[in-house]
């Protein structure tokens, strides 16, 4: 992102970006049909405006900053109102330039032939002042090519869903946190005819014994002999016209250190609330609980509990961009102004993301990585032939 400091308008940083950008998107279509560019007025091509869109976001410029550079550059020349106005009517525009950049990826040939492992997390953005979540940002990660795969942008009400991303291929595992294990959301994830490891708690969902009555959670957990378990449960959905959901409950014991860290966030929580802590709360807590459909004769309640662990791999890309990038705090108020904003830093980082993935291939590891990295090959194998990861989908980025 040198382009970002140039002086000369014929920067050879800025015209690999947009050859980049212009090979997935028509900028002069898409900018026309978002009404984000009809008319020049200071700002003379499309492709000049995504320019001053995303160094702007990047570098956090104020109108004023703005419009000085680009007129120090000579690239445009436009008052501070008039630069307001085209940076808020870019945001549609810019959703669809990180929507045509994510499909992208669609293409690129396979790390880990065979399955696509999908990890699902969203993250908190906040504007100046705010209280509370303002906006939150959707965003899957495809663990074989090490960057993200779709994203959806909602305000601060849209809670996390998979329903969110486009359905997946079949083939797909997605690891997911406590946040996602809906019932409704994993019958239709799975009819799609993916996989999932989804982290769940033991008042998240009404479970079921295969035979149709209730499962006692704690009443297996204390019967457990060993560090790990699994049984058979069916998820209550609520819809019982529909054929049961069939699914497994995975359970592992915490270490010590966990297990009383755990119990005192329930403390922390119950007295923050003026509560009592529930004592089911404090006995789940020495336990991560999963659900999975993965088949119990090829993944065993260890290797569930292994894959879960890679679900960090999210949360620290997701990091890397709030640490590196500053994306958790939006710098403006306006609902289209930081819709144009998040989404200009959403371009940012994936333009990074695919510099580093081009670096990459010029410098490969000496020792390849391959699915064994996260799963024994017998349980890779067992899955059977599955489509490859170029044939993933991308959803449309959307304010929600």
């Amino acid at each position: 992102f040198s382009w970002m400091f140039a002086t000369d308008p014929t920067d050879a940083p800025w015209h690999a970006v947009e050859t980049l950008v212009r090979s997935v998107i028509d900028l002069e279509a898409s900018a026309a049909e978002t009404g984000a560019f009809r008319q020049a007025r200071g700002v003379p091509s499309a492709a000049v405006l995504l320019r001053l869109c995303v160094a702007s976001a990047v570098c956090r410029l104020s109108l004023r900053q703005t419009c000085a550079w680009a007129a120090e550059i000579g690239v445009a020349r436009l008052s501070n109102p008039a630069w307001e106005k085209r940076f808020q009517n870019a945001g549609p525009w810019l959703g669809e330039i990180a929507g045509a950049l994510l499909a992208a990826r669609a293409a690129v040939p396979p790390r880990w032939p065979g399955f696509q492992l999908r990890l699902v997390d969203a993250t908190a953005l906040s504007v100046p002042g705010a209280s509370g979540t303002s906006w939150r940002l959707h965003l899957s990660y495809d663990l074989g090519r090490g960057c993200m795969c779709q994203a959806s942008l909602t305000d601060g009400h849209g809670g996390e869903r998979l329903g969110r991303f486009a359905p997946p291929l079949p083939g797909t595992v997605v690891l997911a946190d406590a946040g996602y294990p809906h019932p409704r959301e994993l019958r239709g994830h799975l009819a799609a005819g993916g996989d999932l490891i989804v982290r769940t708690s033991w008042a998240a969902a009404r479970l079921l014994t295969p035979a149709g009555g209730r499962f006692d959670l704690f009443d297996a957990l204390r019967r457990l002999d060993g560090p790990a378990g699994a049984w058979d449960v069916v998820v209550d959905d609520h819809q019982p016209a529909l054929p049961p959901l069939h699914l497994r409950l995975v359970a592992g014991r915490k270490p010590a250190a966990a297990c009383e860290q755990a119990r005192r966030r329930v403390r922390e929580t119950a007295k923050r609330k003026g509560k009592t802590p529930d004592a089911r709360s404090l006995e789940a807590a020495d336990w991560v609980l999963l659900l999975t459909s993965l088949p119990a004769a090829a993944f065993d309640a260890a290797a569930v509990l292994e894959a879960y662990r890679l679900r960090w791999q999210v949360e620290l890309a997701i990091k890397r961009w709030k640490t590196l990038l500053g994306l958790g705090e939006v710098p403006v108020h306006t609902p289209a102004a930081a819709t144009a904003w998040i989404y200009a830093m959403l371009i940012a980082a994936l333009l990074i993301e695919d510099k580093v993935a081009r670096a990459a291939t010029q410098f490969p590891p000496r020792q390849p990585a391959h699915a064994a990295g996260f799963l024994p090959m017998a349980h890779v194998r067992a899955l059977g032939p599955q489509p490859v990861l170029g044939s993933v989908r991308a959803i449309p980025l959307a304010v929600a």
